[in-house]
């Protein structure tokens, strides 16, 4: 056996030009094969990261569902997690003492509670301060905190529930101030309209604990009039101005156990809810009319008499039927077979096939080559005596030598190269796009990179 090793190493080194050039050449298709796909996972994990950073780590949302129907979604089989939020009731910024911000056409606060999972699942900015601990603690949206109210502060809401002309309105009903109420009606500048209002409120008491940043719009809901606060729910039956509504829904953040079939597991979820409420509906929440949209009071004259009928007949304005919406998170888990994602893998895959190909042929035959060259050596030591099984092993013995040593570098080399690309890339995208690209380098790459390059040694 030693005479073998030392023949072999003594032949690599009489033929030192090409036993580089070969293990370059495996370290070079090692090296490529693994920048490739550890660029790939570094680009998954980033967006990935980001994703959680912008929403959270919940891949859909189900917004509008009524509370006797949370089961089809918390009990569901292929949900291993599920954050609920209800809302606590809804108070005027103006008589709360809150900050008016004059580039919005908000007047309400909404003061939604969290279970521990929707704390845990859901991206919160908290700028100063903590999250709440219980339902008397409460979390200030920024949009609202006035300078004169500190973390630490107690502070009183009068909640209640929204109305407009007599009817229950979600505190994610679309709201509309009088002026464009008069427009949308017809009704003259002049004319007394009473339009959205709070109904039954209830004095409530919160300790201010932290300040967040303006919520994603996973939780602020755009055009209801409210900027969202939050506190924590102390359990379903927590209290809510809106409870004996009509108006009364959760919001539901739910994970699959698997999220390559998250389609298929949230059209079934879709259908059951659907035949328990018969009104699902996928996409955005309606944004109803605007000023400019085609409406004439003058084609519904009894809009003008009874208000009342505006909101009964488009009732799905203020009062949204249930809806889901995905987190794009579930993209890079392979979820919807998505056109982008789809794409970075299908090219990353297309390049480390051509880097296979093109290593195959060139590392076999350089490697066929160095056989060839020692056929009269090898010659030589047949008609001293050695078997054609100690000649095998001499080959053998020198592929070993050379899929360790490229293998081995080619490893290191492509670590490198992902660490260097990282860095580049997270100074031209990552700090513009508010992306944190980080160093991944996935073990089964380097398992495929062995594999391949002892393929491409010995076959």
């Amino acid at each position: 056996m030693d005479v073998i090793n030392n023949f072999t190493k003594r032949s690599m080194a009489r033929n030192k030009k090409r036993t580089i050039v070969t293990i370059i050449g495996v370290m070079l298709s090692a090296a490529l094969m693994c920048a490739v796909a550890g660029m790939a996972a570094t680009f998954r994990d980033g967006m990935i990261n980001y994703y959680e950073t912008m929403y959270g780590s919940f891949y859909g949302k189900m917004a509008n569902v009524p509370v006797e129907n949370l089961s089809l979604i918390t009990d569901n089989a292929h949900v291993v997690r599920a954050g609920v939020s209800l809302p606590v009731g809804t108070a005027s910024i103006e008589e709360a003492g809150a900050l008016m911000d004059e580039y919005s056409d908000n007047p309400y606060i909404t003061v939604m509670a969290f279970d521990d999972v929707a704390f845990e699942d859901i991206s919160i900015n908290v700028t100063s301060g903590r999250l709440p601990k219980n339902d008397t603690e409460i979390l200030i949206n920024e949009c609202v905190m006035p300078e004169n109210w500190k973390v630490g502060d107690k502070i009183t809401l009068d909640l209640g529930h929204r109305s407009l002309f007599g009817e229950d309105v979600g505190c994610t009903g679309t709201y509309y101030n009088i002026n464009s109420l008069k427009n949308i009606l017809g009704i003259s500048e002049e004319e007394e309209l009473t339009g959205d209002t709070i109904e039954d409120k209830v004095s409530r008491e919160y300790t201010v604990v932290g300040v967040m940043s303006c919520p994603n719009d996973m939780v602020q809901i755009y055009g209801n009039g409210s900027f969202v606060c939050i506190t924590r729910m102390k359990d379903i039956n927590t209290f809510s101005a809106y409870r004996d509504t009509k108006a009364f829904k959760a919001y539901v953040y739910y994970t699959f156990a698997n999220a390559l079939k998250f389609g298929e597991y949230t059209d079934e979820m879709q259908k059951a809810i659907s035949e328990a409420v018969n009104n699902i509906e996928g996409g955005d929440p309606a944004e109803g009319l605007s000023d400019n949209d085609s409406f004439d009071a003058d084609d519904n004259p009894d809009y003008k008499s009874d208000p009342s009928l505006f909101v009964s007949d488009n009732i799905t304005l203020f009062r949204p039927e249930v809806y889901f919406v995905r987190n794009d998170i579930v993209r890079f888990y392979g979820g919807l077979g998505d056109e982008a994602t789809m794409a970075v893998g299908i090219l990353a895959a297309i390049i480390i096939m051509i880097i296979v190909v093109t290593s195959v042929y060139v590392i076999s035959n350089s490697f066929r080559i160095s056989v060839a060259e020692k056929k009269i050596q090898l010659g030589m030591l047949s008609s001293i005596g050695a078997t054609k099984r100690q000649i095998k092993k001499i080959v053998l013995k020198e592929g070993l030598y050379i899929w360790a040593a490229g293998t081995t570098l080619g490893i290191l080399l492509g670590a490198i190269v992902v660490v260097i690309l990282t860095l580049i890339v997270q100074k031209l995208v990552g700090d513009a796009m508010k992306v944190d690209f980080r160093f991944v380098f996935p073990w089964w790459v380097c398992l495929i990179v062995i594999v391949m390059s002892a393929v491409t040694i010995y076959f």
